[in-house]
């Protein structure tokens, strides 16, 4: 009978034992989970305090997010895992972010330095990503190479740039705009290229898109003729929502690496080069028809989100795949397998 309570006597102390494991277990954690809260709020203060010093104006404060478990234990060594800092809306020197976050991963700080924003903070790696609207980017790059041939940057622009030939297609191309049109009031579109003197089917093509347009003043036809060089065609194309290279036939189509590297989606011919560079539905469409070039630019119009997130991936594309770098890389790989 003794026996028997001595065991049960143990069976509760156990049971205590364990009651108070837990307890202390959960005040533990709720303790790192508040230091983690009063730590972000802390961080999250001098980063403010540090932006408003250089001059950066805030819409709202600084979110802090230091990452890992126990939060605790990194605070005793000064070092921690990861550290995201996300800024809404700041604004400095003219220029407005949507967004900036950074993120800092291995980073060395002492208590001291976080609370007080003085003495060294080091980190492995920062990466800071921000994310421009389209508003702040017309005010960001000059355009005056688009709005002195009367476009206007803050209307939907769709452009083609390429020589006046046939096989460009240019008629089909304003056959798509006047579709798009219909959805689209607003849209214009821009067709630029050169005319090469040796070519006088060139100034006949020409002749028969001004005839094709109509008189329409939302159709910008532009050539060299109208002083049109390298920085206006690259402020067309930067400019662009919608690139468009609607070729019949085509050699590689150097203009669809072009606006892909310049971050805008393309809506091309299924011809030539052009399915090389284009990865349809990705970068942005491949086309058979006036209909689906019109078609598929007015969802790329209607998405500018995905729009934009097309021409992202086509400009790493582009950087895969088509820039002199990659070609040198081919050369010393070529080399060395040869040296054997």
């Amino acid at each position: 009978m003794v026996r028997a309570d001595g065991t049960a006597r143990k069976h509760r102390g156990l049971k205590i034992l364990a009651v108070v494991i837990v307890v202390l277990v959960g005040l533990l954690v709720a303790a790192d989970r508040i230091g983690v809260v009063i730590a972000d709020r802390t961080v999250a203060r001098q980063a403010k305090t540090q932006l408003t010093s250089e001059d950066v104006t805030l819409n709202g404060d600084p979110k802090v997010h230091i990452h890992g478990f126990p939060f605790l234990t990194q605070v005793l060594s000064g070092h921690y895992q990861r550290v995201d800092i996300t800024v809404p809306d700041p604004a400095t020197r003219g220029v407005r972010l949507d967004t900036l976050t950074v993120t800092a991963t291995n980073v060395n700080a002492p208590t001291g330095a976080l609370i007080s924003g003085n003495g060294q903070i080091e980190a492995d790696q920062v990466v800071g990503t921000g994310q421009l609207g389209w508003g702040s980017f017309t005010q960001l790059v000059d355009l005056s190479g688009v709005k002195q041939y009367g476009i206007d940057p803050d209307r939907p622009m769709l452009c083609q740039v390429s020589r006046y030939d046939p096989w460009k297609d240019p008629l089909g191309v304003i056959e798509a705009y006047r579709i798009v049109r219909e959805q689209v009031p607003d849209a214009q579109l821009v067709l630029a290229g050169s005319m090469a003197t040796d070519d006088p089917e060139g100034f006949q093509v020409w002749q028969d898109v001004d005839a094709a347009r109509d008189g329409d003043a939302n159709v910008h036809l532009l050539s060299n003729i109208q002083q049109v060089g390298n920085v206006q065609i690259n402020a067309f194309q930067r400019a662009a929502h919608v690139v468009i290279q609607k070729s019949l036939r085509e050699g590689f189509g150097l203009t669809v690496s072009e606006g892909l590297w310049k971050g805008r989606p393309v809506v091309g011919g299924r011809a030539g080069g052009i399915v090389l560079q284009l990865r349809d539905g990705f970068d942005g469409y491949l086309v058979d028809t006036v209909e689906e070039c019109a078609a598929r630019t007015i969802d790329l119009l209607a998405d500018p989100v995905g729009a934009d997130a097309m021409g992202l991936q086509g400009k790493e594309h582009v950087r895969d795949n088509f820039l002199a770098t990659r070609e040198l890389e081919d050369w010393l790989r070529l080399l060395t397998d040869l040296r054997g």
